[in-house]
């Protein structure tokens, strides 16, 4: 209940010092780049086959799709 009240003090004060506010998801993956790059490992380690058979291995091919995001 509190945020919405804080929430509807910082909005009326935008409003009264006409703040623009730019549109922005809450959860948006540009807020997160990390959730990008571990986008594209997930995607390079399932385009490998066969898959990793021990821990050791699969933690390799993570390091090596690491190391090959641009």
């Amino acid at each position: 209940m509190r945020d919405l009240l804080v929430a509807r003090i910082f909005q009326r004060f935008f409003v009264n010092h006409q703040i623009e506010l730019l549109p922005w998801l809450a959860r948006s993956l540009a807020l997160s780049p990390i959730e990008n790059i571990w986008s594209m490992v997930a995607q390079r380690l399932t385009q490998i086959t066969p898959q990793a058979a021990t821990p050791d291995q699969l933690w390799q091919r993570v390091e090596a799709a690491w190391s090959a995001v641009p």
